[in-house]
């Protein structure tokens, strides 16, 4: 078998797009990583698209960072493998016994720890997303993609939906990731849009981090994956009180830990902390009283969570304002704060305010258009 690198799915500096949802120079380098995959058996129909799924990868990254977790990827790998197609399905993987449905599952992973000596089943320091180019329909498992051991493993049916531009198929990388992160799946009947990472059913990309999927990965083990910590998810005001009704206080609390429990905490949103008391607070910034040593927060959120998304689309209406240099959640804070923006389309790093509704919008790939809802 033979393994090779390709370039890096990531560096700081590529994603300083993604990054804009934080303070980057509040930023400090993760000491532990997510490792990506590319498995080819013997016999695989394909062999060329580490490319297009080093892209999903990106994709999911850069949604994670919209809502200030943003994990570092490593340079992906490609192995050739001397397994065929039909020993990924049916050789005993030494996990699921009897439950043959399962042997790809295993059998890719057992496949990544041999190229990764410091492997081991749910690694403390690297999660993992195995793209196995199989057809696993054979199988029968009812799973078009699963998690386990720490590890996301994508087979041969996800990158085809991927590579048709299905966008579902590239969520569903998140989504299997964040089952590593030790995340279950959530009650999403009453979620409006954007619903939850873990929501099941084609809803990226509009889809969002809560309180349901912080409280594990900025838990104790998790935490040092992500470049943010619960603080940078904050926007901070010194000196002041916000006025609104106090739900919680919790003493002997330093500001960080204090922006933690909120963060994890479904009913909170706002904070107050002074000396070493934390309060959960409602209010907004803009209303506050000017009280020396108190300072206030406010989760932030997303600028792209005021907008219908729709990826590959451009609207057909007048482009009435370009600007340059801007990246996606850039464009559209712009868009908020200009009161004759209802919608914008973005791709590379154009941001273009142009009139237009999705249901009559051209398809054109690489595009970005949104609506204000």
């Amino acid at each position: 078998m033979k393994k090779i690198k390709i370039i890096a799915i990531t560096t700081l500096l590529s994603l300083s797009g993604a990054l804009s949802f934080v303070s980057q120079n509040l930023l400090a380098q993760p000491s532990k990583t997510v490792r990506v995959l590319y498995i080819i058996p013997s016999d695989a129909e394909r062999a060329d698209r580490a490319s297009l799924v080093t892209k999903a990868v990106e994709h999911n990254q850069k949604k994670w960072a919209d809502y200030g977790a943003t994990f570092v990827a490593e340079s992906i790998a490609v192995i050739n493998s001397d397994k065929t197609s039909n020993w990924f399905l049916t050789n005993n993987d030494g996990f699921h016994g009897q439950n043959k449905q399962w042997y790809w599952l295993g059998n890719a992973w057992n496949t990544a720890k041999s190229w990764y000596s410091d492997a081991e089943n749910f690694d403390s320091n690297h999660k993992y997303i195995i793209f196995l180019e199989v057809d696993h329909a054979s199988a029968n498992s009812g799973a078009a993609a699963a998690a386990n051991f720490g590890a996301a493993v994508m087979p041969k049916g996800i990158i085809d939906s991927i590579e048709k531009g299905n966008y579902s198929a590239v969520g569903s990388i998140g989504h299997e990731l964040g089952h590593t992160f030790g995340i279950p799946h959530e009650d999403c009947d009453n979620q409006s849009n954007p619903k939850g990472l873990m929501c099941n059913g084609g809803n990226y990309p509009n889809v969002k981090l809560t309180a349901f999927h912080y409280k594990h990965l900025f838990s104790d083990k998790n935490e040092d994956f992500f470049y943010e910590k619960p603080i940078n998810s904050f926007t901070l005001k010194e000196n002041s009180v916000l006025k609104g009704n106090i739900t919680r206080t919790i003493q002997n609390t330093g500001l960080e830990e204090c922006a933690k429990l909120c963060l994890i905490d479904d009913n909170c949103g706002s904070i107050v902390h002074f000396d070493s008391t934390c309060e959960f607070k409602g209010g907004q910034l803009e209303n506050v009283w000017n009280i020396s040593g108190y300072t206030s927060a406010v989760i932030k959120k997303p600028a792209s969570e005021s907008f219908i998304i729709g990826e590959d689309k451009v609207l057909t209406g007048v482009i009435w304002k370009t600007t340059q240099g801007l990246n996606f959640q850039q464009c559209a804070s712009s868009c908020l704060a200009n009161s004759d923006c209802n919608s914008f389309v973005h791709f590379n790093t154009t941001c273009e305010f142009k009139y237009g509704d999705l249901e009559s919008a051209w398809d054109i790939q690489g595009y970005t258009s949104a609506v204000k809802r």
